[in-house]
């Protein structure tokens, strides 16, 4: 299996040389579909958005990355939120370990399913069992309008519990810690906690947040943001997401 640094498309070159550039880090977007429409989300989901991705996709994805990337290649499986399609989600990891494609890096979910401590067992021992290294649970002020966040801390209390809370990342921790009363905020009151929550929880402005949020969170003007070379930022970037339509 060819090296990471052996690959050409990797190799460090000049600031005046072209650039090529070969992930080692993919995300495969499963689905659109969500039971969150948060305003600030990358890619506008909501539960009228569709798309699934087939499991040959998903593993033909797999095999592409780890003939790229190597012992380096990092998979890891997002939407929308993946956990509306669990049996889909589960083929997929069913196969790409029958084909030891290795383990799955990451699996993300804004924990809508964890309505008691027994669901939640079964399915991280399920998970587990096919190699997920780490669950990513989201929560924040913009999927708490959408799931209660007893449902958030259950998932963080019993998977942490299970897989060690080395394996468990929560976006944001502080807002599981401190949560806000969102249901007896008004309208305006939930815009200026989003406001405050900008500060401290960062968000990037594509997808609905570039029409919902930025004219009351930007700080640049687009004259300024134009003096910005993006070069960089991409060229830098480990890893690309790959959508149900490829």
């Amino acid at each position: 299996m060819m090296d990471l640094k052996d690959n050409i498309f990797n190799a460090p070159l000049r600031r005046d040389e072209p650039k090529f550039k070969r992930w080692r880090s993919v995300g495969l977007i499963l689905t659109y579909r969500c039971n969150c429409a948060c305003e600030y989300c990358y890619y506008a989901c909501d539960s009228s958005k569709g798309g699934l991705m087939p499991v040959d996709m998903a593993i033909d994805t797999w095999q592409a990355l780890i003939r790229m990337a190597g012992d380096h290649a990092r998979i890891h499986l997002t939407g929308g939120e993946p956990f509306l399609h669990w049996d889909h989600m589960i083929k997929i990891l069913e196969t790409a370990q029958e084909k030891h494609l290795g383990p799955t890096d990451m699996i993300e979910t804004n924990g809508f399913w964890a309505v008691s401590d027994k669901v939640v067992t079964e399915r991280l021992t399920r998970l587990d069992e096919l190699g997920m290294q780490r669950l990513k649970i989201s929560c924040d002020l913009y999927h708490q309008q959408f799931v209660d966040i007893e449902l958030v801390q259950r998932l963080a209390r019993v998977a942490r519990a299970m897989l060690g809370p080395e394996r468990v990342l929560v976006r944001w921790q502080d807002y599981l810690d401190h949560p806000k009363d969102i249901a007896n905020m008004s309208d305006t009151q939930l815009r200026q906690a989003q406001i405050e929550a900008a500060k401290g929880f960062p968000c990037r402005f594509n997808g609905r947040a570039a029409c919902d949020l930025a004219d009351v969170l930007s700080r640049k003007t687009i004259e300024e943001i134009a003096q910005f070379n993006c070069k960089r930022a991409f060229m830098d970037a480990k890893g690309v997401h790959i959508d149900p339509y490829g």
